[in-house]
C-alpha cells in the first residue's frame, strides 16, 4: 500500500511506499506536475511493509512519511521543499493508517497523532520531539480511537476535525490545539 500527498512547494505529488512485509525498507518518489514525470527520491528507507502514511504541513512547509506495519512502524522521514529527505528519531508510537491518524495543527504547525491506544500525541518536526498529551482520549464508543476514523485540518477555524464512521453511531469531533493570533 502506498501513501500519496500533494506538496505545493515542490508543485507535485509525493509517494511513500513501504517495502515487503519483512524487509522494512521503502521508497519515496515524486511526480512533477510541470514535467508530468516521476522521479525516485530515495530507496531503502526504513519504514513498515505496508499501511504507510504521509502528511503535508502547510505551516512548516514539510511532509512527513513512513510508519506502516511491522518492526519499522515507528520509523519515519521528512521531505523539505528542496527535495531533501531526513530520517527522524523513532516515533513515540506506531504510525500508519492501521494504527494512527496523523494531522497538523493549522495554527501552530505541530503534528497531532491520534493513536489506536486512545492516546493523543504532539510531534514538533523542527525539534524532532514527541509529547504525550493528557488523556486517554475516548472519542467514540466502539474500539480504538482510530478505527474507521479520518481527519482533516480546518484552517479557517484553526481546528482539527476527526470523523468516525459506524453507520448509526457515526460522530464528528472538533479539536482546537493552539490558540490563534489575538482577536481570532
Amino acid at each position: 500500500m502506498v501513501a500519496l500527498e500533494y506538496f505545493p512547494e515542490m508543485n507535485g505529488l509525493v509517494l511513500a511506499a513501504g517495502g515487503q512485509p519483512n524487509e522494512g525498507l521503502g521508497i519515496a518518489a515524486f511526480f512533477d506536475l510541470a514535467k508530468q514525470a516521476w522521479r525516485l527520491l530515495a530507496r531503502e528507507l526504513p519504514m513498515g511493509g505496508h499501511s504507510t502514511f504521509i502528511e503535508y504541513n502547510p505551516v512548516r512547509k514539510v511532509v512527513i512519511f513512513g510508519g506502516g506495519s511491522g518492526s519499522d512502524s515507528t520509523s519515519f522521514h521528512t521531505l523539505n521543499g528542496d527535495g531533501r529527505i531526513s530520517r527522524m528519531k523513532k516515533a513515540a508510537v506506531s504510525l500508519g493508517i492501521n494504527s494512527s491518524c496523523v494531522t497538523v495543527d493549522p495554527v501552530g504547525g505541530k503534528y497531532l497523532v491520534l493513536h489506536e491506544s486512545n492516546r493523543f500525541y504532539e510531534y514538533d518536526v523542527e525539534a524532532d520531539a514527541w509529547t504525550k498529551l493528557p488523556g486517554p482520549v475516548h472519542l467514540f464508543s466502539a474500539g480504538p480511537a482510530t478505527y474507521s476514523t479520518i481527519e482533516a485540518s480546518i484552517t479557517t477555524y484553526g481546528v482539527n476535525m476527526f470523523v468516525y464512521y459506524n453507520r448509526e453511531d457515526s460522530k464528528v469531533w472538533l479539536y482546537k490545539h493552539s490558540a490563534g493570533p489575538a482577536g481570532k
